[in-house]
């Protein structure tokens, strides 16, 4: 399913669909999620592991190593 945070999280947090650290979120610990939004003002320590990203090689400036994401 999908989560909001605002709060405070010791923790790692795992969820299928998207996840929404709002100004207020402290989050200590890793994400696996679908899609990550972060707000203005949310801390985060930890990594993150997004499989909702999907990229367009195709849209690959010539010869650049920065993937853009596709919407």
């Amino acid at each position: 399913g999908n989560a909001i945070i605002a709060g405070q999280v010791q923790g790692n947090i795992k969820v299928s669909g998207n996840l929404i650290l709002q100004a207020t979120a402290r989050l200590n610990g890793d994400i696996a999620c679908g899609v990550l939004r972060v707000e203005d003002g949310a801390l985060f320590s930890g990594k993150c592991n997004m499989k909702g990203a999907v990229i367009d090689k195709s849209k690959l400036a010539g010869g650049s190593t920065e993937p853009e994401l596709e919407k």
